[in-house]
């Protein structure tokens, strides 16, 4: 059996101690020829693996780019464009700004997304839609000159109304002017609404009684007396004491309407000035021969 060199495999003649071709020394004839073979096994290996590594390489990369990498380029694509819809949904319907509207519902209706209270107001733009249906792009929705915030939370008015009680005076004018109730229509509740004291009888809207002569302006202009006036036929009797509060002189009124003024009647024939037949007999007391019944 010849020898070979361990380390590169030529075979070495005779009994040479170094190999010629590498210079590599020769130990034994026996130690060498195991070292050859095994070289020559491993040399082998190496050549199958690497032909299968190839293989499987080359038919990998045909196959990708053949066929894969189209596929997963599409189902890419699919899963991009679906992440983006989910999250553009999931941010347009987030609040941002804190006002109980989405980002959506903001962008479509001209608000502003990133300020919770769009016109300033004092009301959430939120609360403006969907609580009081007050215009959250203005902040007083009515043009009453009170603010959306003012009438709802302040003065508890209709800010959808410039004249919430319906008495023809605007809020903010019964607030600041006159300092009567935008809620009531007749502040002082004598009868009369705020806006015929103020405009027409030019009485106080908020004293029942303008003139203090016992008698609510309301019942005055009922009855056709002076609500300004104390005494409105001058007659030394307040209008709430007198009678005849329209008659300047009593001696000439005629309560029952009998013929005889209430003067006589009281002072002369003795009868009941407020009833026409005193004695209840039929004939009317100026026309009866004894008025009174007495004998």
């Amino acid at each position: 059996m010849g020898r070979f060199c361990s380390q590169c495999g030529n075979p070495v003649k005779g009994e040479r101690k170094f190999c010629g071709q590498c210079g590599t020394q020769i130990r034994s004839r026996i130690n060498n020829t195991n070292v050859q073979d095994k070289n020559i096994k491993n040399k082998k290996l190496n050549a199958i693996h690497t032909s299968i590594h190839k293989k499987i390489i080359s038919n990998g990369l045909n196959t990708f780019f053949n066929f894969d990498f189209l596929k997963q380029k599409k189902i890419a694509s699919f899963l991009i464009l679906v992440i983006v819809i989910v999250s553009s949904i999931v941010f347009m319907a987030t609040d941002l700004d804190g006002d109980q509207l989405n980002l959506l519902f903001e962008l479509q209706n001209g608000l502003l997304f990133y300020v919770n209270d769009t016109d300033g107001d004092g009301l959430l733009d939120g609360e403006e839609i969907n609580l009081f249906s007050t215009d959250p792009l203005c902040w007083f929705t009515d043009a009453d000159n009170l603010t959306d915030w003012e009438e709802v939370k302040q003065y508890h008015t209709s800010p959808l109304k410039i004249d919430s009680d319906g008495d023809k005076l605007r809020d903010d004018i019964e607030i600041y002017t006159y300092h009567t109730d935008p809620n009531k229509r007749d502040s002082d509740s004598d009868g009369i609404s705020d806006y015929a004291e103020i405009i027409v009888y030019k009485t106080l809207p908020l004293n029942e009684d303008t003139d203090y002569d016992g008698l609510k302006d309301g019942a005055e202009i009922d009855i056709d007396t002076d609500p300004i006036l104390y005494d409105s036929d001058s007659d030394g009797v307040k209008d709430g004491s007198d009678d005849h509060p329209k008659i300047h002189d009593w001696k000439l009124q005629d309560s029952d309407q009998d013929g005889w003024s209430d003067y006589r009647e009281i002072y002369i024939s003795n009868t009941n000035r407020f009833d026409s037949d005193s004695d209840g007999d039929g004939i009317i007391d100026s026309k009866d021969d004894n008025p009174t019944g007495i004998l």
